[in-house]
């Protein structure tokens, strides 16, 4: 049985790794494991915030 110390390093250890990931490494990671919520969350607030820079650096 693991004990929520172990659970909370494994998903911080999963959150860091998939956000070292490339974008075009990150989408793959997706499209393999489409039943991974998180990744495509971090994928979806990548998009956003590059996007939002986009847009600053217009005005």
């Amino acid at each position: 049985m693991l004990c929520i110390s172990h659970i909370f390093l494994r998903d911080f250890q999963k959150i860091n790794y998939l956000t070292s990931l490339t974008r075009s490494e990150l989408r793959q990671y997706i499209l393999e494991h489409r039943e991974d919520e998180e990744a495509l969350q971090i994928y979806v607030d990548r998009f956003q915030s590059n996007t939002a820079r986009l847009r600053k650096n217009r005005d």
